[in-house]
């Protein structure tokens, strides 16, 4: 397995599904705001007549979102399941079919990790994050492509709100991959010297004062905290800088302040600034959670890896049937 997404291959059909279904819902979302804003028109120009059609189609439009929401999210999550089994139960038959010496220099507690915890990370990753990483892009490009089309000056000012929480965004991210390894690496020498710490108990409690297994539990809290405290310094400030600045509010104030002023100026018309208010809106929202989703990226792809190291383990040839 070369490419670290191999492992996902019998269940891509129903993860490229859920993300299909993200993406209309997000068209729906716009096309319901896009009812709002019609609605708005109508209200300004005959209060006399209720907008009922535009209104119900919002509505329509709302309720279809929704539903397309839930689907893809029971799409994905029945893709995470059936991938959980059948990741577990290629590595149980693989074990199976190594060497006592092989599964003894693995280690127990690693291996139980690997068959426990990490295909439960890409159940995670595959169930919650794929219908919400096809939002993510799907929404702002969608969006962008709206403003432009009704008025190319509000569209690059909100485009230009994210283009500058993107460039924080990226400087946070920078070097994530090194730190995510280093992180958990730290992680798990902590979490072994727990391990070891307790199994080791009753030597300790007969031969020994406790300072020898203690002393590396600690050094290894020791070893966490400075990497930590490294991926602190390092991102602190782009990141909570990213995280202001992707947030809707910035980019409603530039829209907000630009749109009264070419409205009062009589360059931009009052229906349209409220319809780029709230496409800007959606898109703005739908670029924060661009950041956790990294981090579950990152986190899956270090999963993959164990997964795919344990399966390439040569096991032992099959026994000859005797003659």
């Amino acid at each position: 397995m070369n490419k670290p997404w191999e492992i996902m291959r019998p269940v891509r059909g129903r993860i490229r599904l859920a993300m299909g279904l993200a993406v209309a819902g997000v068209l729906c979302s716009l096309a319901s705001l896009g009812c709002l804003a019609l609605a708005m028109r109508d209200l300004l120009r005959a209060s006399a007549a209720y907008p009922w059609p535009a209104f119900l189609g919002a509505l329509a439009c709302t309720l279809l979102a929704c539903f397309l929401r839930l689907q893809a999210f029971n799409q994905s999550h029945y893709a995470a399941f059936r991938l959980e089994v059948i990741l577990r139960n290629d590595l149980v038959r693989h074990l199976a079919r190594l060497s006592l010496g092989e599964l003894q220099s693995l280690g127990s507690g690693p291996l139980a990790k690997v068959v426990q915890n990490d295909v439960q990370a890409l159940h995670v990753f595959v169930a919650d994050s794929t219908p919400l990483f096809a939002r993510a892009y799907a929404m702002p490009v969608f969006s962008a492509a709206l403003l432009f089309a009704l008025d190319w000056r509000m569209a690059l000012a909100a485009v230009g709100v994210l283009a500058v929480g993107a460039g924080g965004l990226s400087l946070a991210m920078r070097g994530r991959e090194t730190m995510t390894r280093r992180y958990h690496q730290a992680r798990e020498q902590v979490s072994a010297a727990v391990i070891e710490y307790v199994q080791a108990m009753p030597v300790v409690r007969t031969f020994d004062t406790g300072q020898t297994t203690f002393g590396r539990y600690h050094r290894a809290l020791e070893r966490y905290l400075v990497v930590l405290t490294d991926w602190y310094r390092g991102a602190s400030f782009s990141s909570r800088f990213a995280i202001a600045v992707l947030g809707p509010l910035p980019t409603l104030a530039a829209l907000l302040w630009l749109g009264a002023w070419w409205t009062v100026q009589g360059q931009l018309d009052f229906p349209v600034w409220l319809a780029l208010l709230l496409f800007g809106m959606g898109m703005a929202e739908a670029m924060f959670p661009m950041m956790s989703l990294a981090h579950m990226i990152d986190q899956a792809k270090l999963s993959v890896a164990r997964i795919q190291q344990v399966l390439a383990i040569a096991p032992l040839p099959p026994a000859r049937a005797p003659q």
